[in-house]
């Protein structure tokens, strides 16, 4: 009996030549937990303060997926390489980045060793966030305006200090090309709820 004979395609070919890399899933991303949402519903009413006569926040509702963050040391390494043959002086280290974030939490009030702990987590590598929160479990809707073009709302996922205490959300928010802020909102947990206490802007145009 003849041999079966098949014909490989191009494709065929290509998909046989792929690494066995290219088959393995992506990592799953990390769904937000009902203590990161009660945190970040607790920014949402403190701090957007935008809304309608019925209460709902003249914004779009917040973006669910959130692409994963290379840690603090390999942005700087990328930023240092990409800046290699400049004058010293005109390229920041990597400490000074680190101070700079510590600052942003001291000026939330914080004391320099809560500083310093929530700067390290926020320099770590992130992986990929899903914000599933029930907003109206909340008491939170939203109502982008429609006069406002390219509208966007983000919320990181939160820190919390070792203690779970206090913990720290960033936000950003606006509509292009006209708005855009970018801020660090502190929380801290009173008789197991979270409360809002303050915002700091690190970007504002």
């Amino acid at each position: 009996m003849p041999g079966k004979i098949v014909l490989l395609t191009a494709a065929w070919l290509s998909a046989l030549a792929a690494p066995a890399g290219a088959y393995e899933a992506a990592p799953k991303p990390v769904v937000s937990t009902a203590d990161e949402c009660a945190i970040l519903a607790a920014v949402a009413q403190g701090e957007l303060t935008v809304r309608t006569e019925a209460g709902a926040i003249r914004l779009p509702e917040p973006r669910r997926d959130l692409e994963p963050a290379a840690s603090r040391a390999e942005r700087h390494a990328a930023y240092a390489e990409k800046l290699k043959g400049w004058d010293p002086k005109d390229v920041e280290s990597l400490e000074q980045w680190v101070a700079r974030d510590v600052a942003v939490y001291e000026d939330l009030g914080l004391s320099q060793a809560r500083a310093a702990e929530l700067a390290a987590a926020d320099g770590a590598a992130r992986p990929a966030y899903r914000l599933a929160c029930d907003w109206r479990a909340h008491g939170i809707s939203f109502d982008p305006d429609e006069a406002q073009p390219n509208q966007w709302l983000t919320f990181t996922r939160p820190l919390t200090t070792a203690d779970g205490r206090l913990a720290v959300a960033w936000i950003s928010y606006g509509y292009t090309p006209t708005f855009a802020r970018e801020e660090a909102c502190l929380l801290e947990k009173v008789d197991g709820a979270w409360r809002f206490k303050a915002c700091r802007a690190t970007l504002m145009s």
